[in-house]
């Protein structure tokens, strides 16, 4: 395996470097980008050059990507609005029933189809 350092940039927009081993430099970007990592730079480090760049900080952020759930699927980042329970349907449909009764009650007595009455709004 290979050595890559890397700069780019975590889900959290701030700046993050460090290296990662892998076969090749498309599969470095893709175990970054896995980690949620977006590098902006690889470069391949020769067997001489390999260094440990281990800092508290990164291993905080490692610990807590191992506890968080994987990342979902962009196409799964839709999250559709919940539908209103069936009660709730049925209260608004028998609101609207109701508002559309009354008004055509008031039409029908100003048309004079159906006896003069008082209705209150």
């Amino acid at each position: 395996m290979k050595t890559y350092e890397y700069e780019g940039f975590d889900k959290d927009k701030q700046p993050d470097k460090g290296t990662v081993e892998a076969s090749t430099g498309e599969e470095a970007i893709m175990y970054l980008l896995q980690s949620g990592i977006y590098p902006i730079s690889l470069v391949e480090l020769s067997a001489g050059q390999a260094r440990s760049n281990v800092k508290l900080n990164n291993l905080r952020k490692f610990r807590e990507q191992l506890k968080a759930p994987p990342p979902r699927p962009i196409n799964d980042l839709a999250v559709p609005k919940p539908k209103p329970k069936s009660s709730v349907r049925l209260m608004v449909i028998l609101a609207c029933a109701v508002v559309t009764i009354y008004f055509a009650v008031k039409l029908f007595i100003e048309l004079g189809l159906l006896p003069g009455g008082h209705i209150t709004p």
